[in-house]
């Protein structure tokens, strides 16, 4: 199934889950977004559950988690699919803690297959994890308007396989990252202030929250292929 947009709702009295997984036979069917927006919508009688083979073929894809206040609601991946030019993936209102299994009134992204490129660390807490530069998430749910100061990139939670916005733990400041240079390599970092570089800096990514930002104190520079996110 390609779509533009999907509405996907559990609003029933009776509670349906997996309607996106098995129809027949042993096959999972396909969800792919090109660049357009898939809603999925809890029901409030109970937890909903759906499963897909879910990729993202071009464009920048939407994924929104919608739970009832009083019902968990899981999303969960069954595919994986790594970095292609030309696509990216925005998910909203997957809100479930670190570390934590989804509560009512949160969503969850499962994502169990999700890969990464280079050397995978998905250790919660740690500011060197892994991250996926095509993928930037807001935990605030229904926030298409991309409000919230919690945007980050995404990765994968080391106890619960679910995806997940970056924690502010998991992120080096500002004070620190033109101290870093290259040892930053690895370093995920969120910059609430300009910070002015004087020497070569590496990062495994730049997020930049309001007021941050970077100046260059030299002309000749290089700035690599580290990721940077506004929120």
């Amino acid at each position: 199934m390609r779509v533009a947009f999907l509405c996907w709702t559990t609003r029933e009295r009776t509670n349906i889950n997996n309607r996106l997984g098995y129809t027949s036979g042993t096959t999972l069917p396909q969800l792919v977004l090109a660049g357009g927006r898939v809603d999925v919508i809890g029901n409030a009688n109970a937890p909903t559950s759906e499963t897909s083979t879910f990729v993202v073929s071009n464009g920048m894809g939407i994924v929104n988690l919608l739970p009832n206040a009083a019902q968990p609601l899981t999303f969960t991946n069954s595919a994986a699919w790594s970095f292609t030019t030309g696509q990216t993936l925005f998910v909203v209102g997957a809100n479930a803690q670190p570390g934590q299994t989804v509560q009512a009134g949160q969503a969850a992204y499962s994502w169990p297959t999700m890969n990464f490129s280079g050397t995978v660390n998905n250790t919660n807490g740690a500011k060197n994890k892994s991250i996926r530069p095509d993928i930037v998430m807001d935990p605030l749910v229904g926030d298409l308007a991309q409000t919230s100061t919690d945007i980050a990139f995404s990765t994968l939670d080391g106890v619960t396989n679910y995806m997940r916005p970056l924690a502010a733990n998991e992120m080096e400041t500002a004070a620190n990252f033109a101290t870093s240079g290259t040892t930053g390599a690895a370093i995920n970092y969120s910059l609430g202030s300009t910070v002015a570089l004087v020497n070569n800096q590496s990062a495994n990514s730049i997020r930049l929250e309001n007021g941050g930002g970077v100046t260059l104190a030299r002309r000749r520079t290089s700035a690599g292929s580290t990721p940077v996110a506004a929120c």
